[in-house]
């Protein structure tokens, strides 16, 4: 019978523990990468998190990791010594991306960052809709970093930064940088879904049409003297 949150515990390394055990490795991922980053010296976070890892980056970096916080684990050091000997097995699953947020490895783009929560595709834009549980921390980290004086532009650069204010909740801001992104490439279906739904979802709370318009201003009850 397998072990459930409660039964460990409600922090991250329980639940993550019990994730793992119950063979929820995508679940266990996140939740230990949040008590590894919350607690960087906890030897425990990490080994889990090796146990659960999705690629050999992963893998190597989090036993890295568990003997940083532990140097006398012979068993990590041996691990870690041996994978990185064994790097050029073809048959080991590398990293063919990351995330733009928190830099985590993934072999398979995923839908969501296991690391900071944050979603990472387009193909869904209602799901931006709604609160998400995003470690806005590192989304954060990367908006400033991408609107500073020295960032980067193009088609790409506003798709990720559109996204990240996606994560962020900021729908405003999001659809100008996805706006750019379909001036840019007007073939980019995903991106003008996103930005018809965007532009529909602001549309409809705040009761008038999101682009520029000019506004009139009413008069006051007492102004018209209904006071």
């Amino acid at each position: 019978m397998g072990l459930d949150d409660k039964a460990l515990g409600s922090g991250s390394l329980p639940g993550g523990i019990a994730a793992a055990i119950a063979g929820d490795r995508l679940r266990a991922r996140r939740l230990l990468w949040r008590a590894a980053v919350t607690e960087p010296h906890n030897e425990l976070a990490w080994l889990w998190l090796a146990k659960v890892s999705e690629n050999t980056a992963e893998y190597e970096h989090a036993l890295a990791r568990a003997v940083v916080a532990n140097p006398q684990n012979r068993k990590a050091r041996m691990s870690l010594e041996i994978s990185q000997a064994d790097w050029r097995d073809p048959a080991r699953p590398w990293p063919n991306g990351r995330c733009p947020f928190c830099h985590v490895s993934f072999a398979e783009e995923p839908r969501e960052c296991v690391r900071c929560g944050a979603i990472l595709s387009l193909e869904d834009p209602e799901v931006f809709l709604e609160p998400l549980e995003v470690d806005r921390t590192w989304v954060r980290g990367f908006v400033d970093r991408a609107t500073g004086e020295d960032g980067p532009s193009g088609p790409e650069h506003h798709r990720t930064l559109g996204l990240a204010y996606l994560n962020l909740g900021d729908l405003t801001e999001a659809l100008a940088q996805l706006r750019c992104v379909a001036d840019w490439m007007p073939e980019d279906l995903v991106v003008h879904r996103a930005v018809v739904t965007l532009a529909t979802s602001l549309d409809r709370g705040s009761g008038a049409s999101c682009f520029e318009t000019d506004t009139i201003d009413r008069p006051s009850h007492e102004e018209l003297g209904l006071a």
